[in-house]
């Protein structure tokens, strides 16, 4: 205005540029949608300048005001015409005008005056009618930093301008009467009493300046009234440097925003750190328990294979001593078909047998497998029972983040009294209903996922469907005593739940081994050539005794040791989101805190430019 602006002028934007990605890559995860919006605008806020802009009615003055505000540098000794639309003006290199879009202008004007500075000149806003202009214009005094309500003294009733007053904000508005020295002064004080009213009426506290630009134009600057009003919105509005005025309010914002960001940043690192010693104490306490149980693991394995061994020992006398060549003739005269159902049978006889035998073993190692592992489950479960929540559910940075981990604490928790459950219903089980509980979990824990990505796996648990009730359901029965099937028809009663975990026995022997020795008998004749068939059979069914008993053992120790890593995954899995959320801040933590870092290093830097300025 009357004196040269000072730009605010940063050692280089990027500093600003730098602070704002900082500030935008730390808040990338909040809740603070808000704040995200502002240092999304920020970078524009500081680069923009501080706006004025006028309204009133046609033929007010409002042109005129702005050229003697200027002291005649808004239109440089051109004539005045009246405003069309919205015409912006501000400072640039070259002077230059260009049609923004319809019933918008904007001239870029050398003068230093304008430095820092956009001044929106409009038309009368009771002549304005299109309502894209004045959406417009609605954008501009909602926006502006400064709203110089302009009245003609001898009219300051316009309901049209009032109607707009009455929507901004009463802080940033500054009342000019124009024309003061054209109209007679009782007129004047009278009107100008009635704009006070006025202004009480609409609830609005501000300033009322009466300017003559005749006054002005013509040197008398003490009646013109205009010394006034530029002293008043250069030291109570603008400031004597307005891009400095503007820059000092952002940072203001941007560092209250930021010390309470710091204050919930400080706040999730002491929950992640609190979270981290009780995950590590659940880690070691599973780890613990792998260690300590090799040797366990391994015993319990031998004791099942001696026992198999011993039963495949066993079954392997009884097939031989059925091979007696002078007994087959006596006792199966019918033939080849009878001898091969005979050995059929007992294959079969034997086969139940040790079926039931290995699933009674694999039961009980599995029973005292899980026994030990539910001791250390209920220390990991007591570490995690003993969390405290630090989070605010209310934070505005972090309030989702807490609702998440409170989530994912609550899954935990559900997964943690099923597994609980699962332990106690095994324990408890018959033999029958040990493997129908065993058989169900697999699809008992795919309804249990299935109800907990549909938000309702809280009612799984709560309504009594556990692995035990899945089972129950599964074989049509009521209780254990209502049983009636057997281990290994249990086993297959999971119906949809995929493949059952369980060390399943096949035919000890297969029926075309069964075969060709009933066939090698009966194609003998009698004396040395019976005894010989009989000695090539007893060779060959020991061979196939020896594959079936490497194949029996492999394929049933594999299972256990799957059974096994199956229990230990499951009871481990029960802190699975516990433990992604977990680590997840173990990676972003020292993130975040660098980078709050690199902000307070890039602020400290902004305010001693600041200092440099204002010296």
């Amino acid at each position: 205005m009357e004196e040269k602006q000072l730009p605010f002028q940063f050692e280089d934007k990027q500093v600003v540029q730098e602070l704002l990605e900082q500030v935008s890559l730390v808040i990338k995860d909040s809740d603070a949608l808000a704040e995200k919006e502002m240092v999304k605008t920020f970078l524009q806020k500081v680069s923009n300048t501080f706006s004025l802009v006028t309204i009133g009615s046609a033929q007010c003055g409002k042109t005129s005001f702005l050229d003697a505000l200027f002291q005649g540098k808004l239109v440089n000794g051109q004539n005045l015409t009246s405003t069309i639309g919205i015409h912006e003006i501000r400072h640039g290199a070259e002077p230059m005008t260009f049609q923004v879009d319809r019933n918008h202008t904007r001239s870029f004007l050398t003068e230093d005056s304008f430095e820092g500075l956009a001044v929106i000149d409009t038309q009368g806003i009771n002549m304005l009618s299109d309502e894209y202009t004045l959406s417009k214009l609605r954008d501009f005094i909602t926006k502006s930093d400064v709203l110089l309500a302009i009245f003609s003294a001898d009219s300051v009733g316009s309901f049209e301008v009032w109607d707009y007053l009455e929507e901004v904000e009463s802080r940033k508005t500054v009342f000019v009467m124009t024309k003061c020295d054209a109209i007679a002064e009782e007129l004047v004080a009278r009107n100008e009493l009635k704009l006070k009213q006025y202004m009480l009426d609409a609830g609005i506290q501000a300033p009322v300046f009466k300017v003559s630009a005749l006054a002005e134009k013509a040197g008398r600057v003490e009646e013109s009234g205009f010394y006034e009003l530029r002293k008043y919105i250069r030291e109570q509005v603008i400031g004597i440097n307005p891009v400095l005025t503007k820059q000092q309010e952002n940072l203001k914002e941007l560092k209250m925003m930021l010390a309470d960001l710091s204050d919930s940043f400080a706040l999730r690192k002491k929950q992640y750190e609190a979270d981290a010693v009780i995950l590590q104490k659940i880690n070691a306490a599973m780890d613990s328990f792998v260690e300590e149980n090799k040797e366990i693991v391994e015993e319990l394995k031998s004791n099942l294979s001696i026992s198999i061994n011993k039963s495949i020992d066993e079954y392997q006398e009884e097939i031989i001593k059925r091979l007696d060549p002078y007994k087959i003739k006596e006792l199966h005269q019918a033939g080849r078909a009878d001898f091969s159902n005979y050995l059929a049978f007992i294959n079969d006889n034997y086969r139940e047998r040790m079926t039931k035998s290995v699933n009674q073993m694999t039961q009980q190692s599995v029973c005292s497998y899980l026994s030990e592992l539910e001791k250390v489950f209920q220390e990991a479960t007591g570490y995690f029972h003993k969390r405290e929540s630090l989070m605010k559910l209310d934070d505005r940075f972090y309030g989702t983040m807490a609702e998440g981990k409170r989530t994912a604490l609550d899954t935990a928790e559900r997964k943690l009294v099923v597994t609980q459950n699962y332990y106690t219903s095994l324990f408890d089980a018959s033999e029958e209903l040990f493997m129908k509980i065993w058989s169900a979990r697999e699809e008992y824990d795919r309804k249990l996922e299935v109800a907990s990505v549909l938000g309702g796996g809280a009612g799984v648990v709560a309504g009594g469907v556990t692995a035990f009730g899945v089972a129950n359901a599964a074989a049509g029965i009521v209780t254990a005593a209502t049983a009636g099937t057997n281990a290994a028809a249990a086993a297959g009663i999971a119906a949809g739940a995929g493949t059952i975990l369980w060390p399943i026995v096949g035919a000890v022997v297969g029926a075309i081994v069964i075969s060709k020795i009933a066939k090698k008998f009966a194609q003998a004749g009698a004396g040395a050539d019976l005894d010989r068939a009989a000695r090539e059979a007893i060779e060959e069914f020991k061979v196939e005794i020896s594959k079936t008993r490497s194949e029996m053992l492999t394929q049933i120790l594999e299972t256990i040791d799957a059974i096994f890593e199956r229990e230990l995954a499951l009871a481990d899995k029960a802190f699975a989101e516990y433990r992604i959320s977990v680590n997840i801040d173990s990676r972003n933590i020292p993130v975040l805190e660098q980078r709050m870092e690199s902000v307070q290093a890039l602020l400290l830097k902004l305010e001693e430019m600041e200092g440099r300025l204002l010296e």
